[in-house]
């Protein structure tokens, strides 16, 4: 237990004296106020990794560089003490020149974390390339979209629903030559997921241009853990009561909450063959009643 004296000498430091006598001890001005007596405790334990998104190594020999990927869809103030963080890390780690890059589909939100980092490495300021609504290009040209699809898609999601009808269109036109260079559950991976922001006009070129596939085995990463885990839960509760609880449990996950009368029509239903064109449908509708109408 401390001291009656190392309590006292500890008071002695919450105050703007002491911070005016440290300064003239270090010969520079410090901030006098507010002063406020933050959490002293120091874990003992290994804190959790921190994750960026992705990390890119791109080329070889003296070319080598490294590329740090952040999505940011909201503005969070952690994020100006963090990303130094994780640039400097991959730097440390592949000792080669390292790019950020944050990419937004909101216009705030890129404008925000272009300037919300006061860092410096060797002198030079460190600033995220921001992929955002008013720096990445819109590509509407189907051809270049059929030789990039992945940067054409990339394009669709930061543009769409930013510019109104007619930009949506062009959009979803592009969109379509990019998926239909894609393998199948991919494709209607990205085509479902379009159709959460595009003009309704825009839908219905991106529908008539990318037709689904019905039968077709999911092999893209993000829509089969989905799939597999939900699956996985559906057998461990029964075959039509685990379908409908796990697409129950999808929907939950994704913000999508079901009124009873909704939730009614899922458990209710014994059609094995249309649980699981809602499960496949739930991960990607933007409402219950979208997945309901199919």
């Amino acid at each position: 237990m401390p001291s009656t004296l190392h309590e006292s000498l500890a008071d002695l430091v919450d105050c703007e004296p002491f911070v005016v006598m440290l300064g003239e001890r270090l010969g520079a001005a410090l901030p006098s106020a507010p002063i406020i007596a933050s959490d002293a405790e120091v874990p003992q334990h290994v804190p959790p990794s921190l994750r960026c998104d992705r990390v890119l190594e791109v080329g070889t020999g003296d070319d080598r560089i490294g590329i740090v990927v952040e999505i940011q869809l909201d503005r969070d103030p952690d994020k100006s003490w963090i990303w130094p963080y994780y640039y400097a890390h991959v730097r440390q780690r592949l000792r080669t020149r390292v790019l950020f890059v944050v990419i937004t589909n909101d216009t705030g939100v890129a404008r925000w974390a272009a300037h919300c980092v006061d860092f410096a490495v060797d002198g030079m300021m460190f600033s995220p390339i921001v992929l955002g609504p008013e720096t990445m290009a819109r590509i509407v040209d189907e051809g270049v979209a059929r030789r990039s699809p992945e940067v054409a898609m990339l394009s669709t999601l930061i543009h769409a629903g930013q510019g109104g009808r007619e930009d949506d269109v062009a959009l979803a036109r592009a969109a379509a030559a990019a998926i239909s260079t894609m393998p199948r559950d991919r494709g209607i991976f990205f085509r479902q997921l379009l159709t959460l922001y595009l003009a309704d006009e825009a839908k219905a070129i991106l529908e008539a241009r990318s037709p689904m596939f019905e039968d077709h085995e999911i092999t893209y990463p993000p829509l089969r853990r989905i799939v597999d885990r939900s699956k996985e839960e559906g057998r461990a509760q029964g075959k039509a009561e685990g379908k409908a609880e796990s697409i129950l449990a999808v929907l939950a996950a994704r913000g999508l909450r079901a009124t009873a009368v909704q939730q009614a029509a899922i458990l209710g239903c014994c059609d094995v063959a249309q649980l699981d064109a809602w499960l496949l449908a739930a991960v990607t509708v933007d409402s219950v009643d979208a997945l309901l109408q199919r």
